[in-house]
């Protein structure tokens, strides 16, 4: 109870945010249309929005949003379920910091997580980003507590591994994550031959289990294995852009099947995509992902140098959310670039001096440093923006409290030793 109301400055702020928000009238805008059609089809037991094939989108926050379009409830009330998510994942993120580092050390954590300035401009929204927090925070919590004890460990693996399984059907890339860090965890426990590792792969393993209803469906839909959604191709076509001035954000010309206008101030830019995007416009959503993808790996076969620079400026969207096509910093990349700048910074450091000092790291935490990198390094080869960064923002905010209260020689770190110990 304690905890809670030393960390309820977070729900009070996301709260004053929303109705602010309210009070605006705004209507809803191009994702949370989607978000928000998928939940009504779902609600009237149907599987997706027009074809079965469509699945632009993961069943995660659709689901979320259930009850909503099946009781008609206003939406503006299912945008305060974002201030309470936030506000779950800040009290779980100080719990789990908790383990390793002081109590100071953990409410700063949890502060840093539940304030962080790109976050709070999407509170108000009916976006996957707090929802994404949470679940990232929850399944941490979990996962160390599974790695760390035997006595409720399995009940913690299992714990994470929902999580996890409900984190990859809310943002599907994590499908590919989660797939990826089995074969870590495997790999691991082949070299070491640690439990620890050998309770990450179980929990991947559960991970993937539980999200096998949505692989089933999408099989039955497309005959693909595996299958996450239609997205993908799309995002690498535009990360693969040979074109000068174009460093693979996403753009959207006008009359392709996007349905966004274009740009009107730069003569030429939606001509040099239309003519292909309205061609592929004519295949199933599948279909068009495959043809979306080859013309992707083409450009990058042919335009080596230049899908590196796009690669470099999608880590900076990541981080910073900038540089974009075609525009210059405006005084809204401030609110990513300030908070981006220092976090990316510190990072960094932390990982040189961590390294310089051979620090003692957990097999659970180098776990969750697993999963940070192979999101990262999956999110930076499709078209990123600022807010792809915030389901590992928890991720990465612990491994910096951890570090520091290592690095601190013990000073900042809880009684017991706990940091240190092998699992």
């Amino acid at each position: 109870m304690k905890t809670a109301l030393r960390l309820s400055p977070i729900l009070i702020i996301y709260v004053v945010l929303i109705l602010a928000y309210a009070v605006g009238g705004h209507d809803l805008r191009v994702d949370e249309t989607r978000y928000v059609a998928l939940a009504e089809a779902f609600a009237a037991g149907k599987s997706s929005i027009g074809a079965g094939l469509d699945l632009w989108s993961g069943p995660g926050y659709p689901v979320a949003l259930l009850p909503f379009a099946k009781f008609n409830l206003p939406w503006t009330l299912a945008r305060f379920v974002n201030a309470i998510l936030v506000f779950l994942a800040a009290l779980y993120f100080y719990r789990t910091l908790r383990l390793y580092a002081s109590s100071r050390v953990a409410y700063v954590g949890a502060y840093v997580v539940g304030l962080y300035p790109p976050v709070l401009e999407l509170a108000p929204r009916l976006m996957t980003e707090p929802m994404a927090i949470f679940l990232a925070c929850g399944f941490m919590y979990h996962f160390c507590l599974g790695v760390r004890t035997d006595a409720g460990g399995k009940r913690h693996v299992a714990g994470a591994a929902l999580y996890l399984g409900y984190l990859a059907l809310t943002r599907v890339i994590f499908g590919y994550v989660i797939a990826a860090c089995l074969v870590g965890f495997l790999l691991r426990l082949a070299w070491k031959r640690r439990r620890a590792d050998l309770k990450g792969a179980v929990l991947c393993c559960l991970a993937l289990a539980a999200t096998s209803p949505y692989l089933v469906h999408t099989h039955s839909v497309t005959g693909r294995v595996f299958y996450w959604g239609s997205s993908g191709g799309l995002s690498l076509y535009w990360m693969s852009s040979p074109h000068k001035g174009e460093y693979g954000d996403f753009l959207a010309p006008a009359k392709s099947w996007l349905r966004r206008p274009a740009d009107a101030s730069v003569p030429g830019r939606a001509d040099r995509h239309r003519e292909f995007l309205d061609q592929v416009q004519k295949l199933d959503p599948v279909q068009r992902d495959d043809a979306l993808k080859r013309r992707a790996l083409e450009n990058i076969r042919a335009h080596p140098g230049k899908f590196l620079l796009n690669w470099l400026a999608n880590i900076g969207r990541l981080f910073l959310n900038y540089p974009f096509s075609y525009a210059g910093m405006k005084p809204s990349t401030l609110l990513y670039l300030v908070p981006g700048a220092p976090l990316l910074l510190a990072c960094l450091l932390c990982i040189y001096r961590s390294y310089v000092r051979r620090i003692s790291v957990p097999p659970e935490v180098s776990g969750l440093g697993m999963i940070a990198i192979f999101y990262l390094a999956a999110s930076s080869v499709v078209s990123a923006y600022g807010r792809m960064l915030f389901p590992v923002l928890p991720l990465l905010v612990f491994w910096l409290g951890f570090a520091l209260s290592s690095l601190a020689g013990g000073r900042l770190m809880r009684g017991g030793g706990s940091v240190g110990e092998k699992t």
